[in-house]
């Protein structure tokens, strides 16, 4: 039987070993992707909160980013996460998720301005060579 929890209590949780500088919370956190939890904020919540210093963990942060897009593979706010870590941790966007995100339109003006921007920068510093299609997406 899967154990109950409510994200709530976990990140207050989190929260709390954070504040105590408790040297159990990188562990705390990483137990988390054994959950299952069909709320995307939760996974979005823990994708941050692992990416950021003192962990910097880009592995598991794209783990729980991929558990929010198995619950909605159109996730906006998951993809744009999950370029932001690609794109300045790691080696860039890759052709697959670029292709998701310029092709996803959501029904708000500002989401859809963020995934313009966010595919842009496969097209800035020379990256994909088109300097058009750069000034397009901004």
């Amino acid at each position: 039987m899967l154990r109950k929890f409510r994200m709530n209590d976990i990140l207050t949780k989190i929260n709390t070993l954070y504040k105590n500088n408790d040297k159990t919370l990188y562990n705390f956190i990483s137990q988390q992707l054994t959950h299952e939890s069909n709320d995307t904020d939760f996974w979005l919540s823990l994708s941050i909160v692992i990416i950021k210093p003192p962990f910097g963990d880009e592995e598991k942060s794209i783990a729980f980013l991929h558990k929010a897009l198995n619950i909605d593979n159109n996730n906006p706010i998951a993809l744009i996460l999950l370029a932001l870590v690609y794109e300045y941790e790691l080696a860039g966007i890759d052709d697959m998720l670029l292709h998701k995100i310029k092709t996803l339109h959501t029904d708000s003006n500002e989401i859809n301005s963020m995934l313009k921007y966010v595919a842009s920068w496969s097209y800035s510093d020379g990256k994909k060579d088109d300097p058009e299609m750069e000034e397009k997406l901004l």
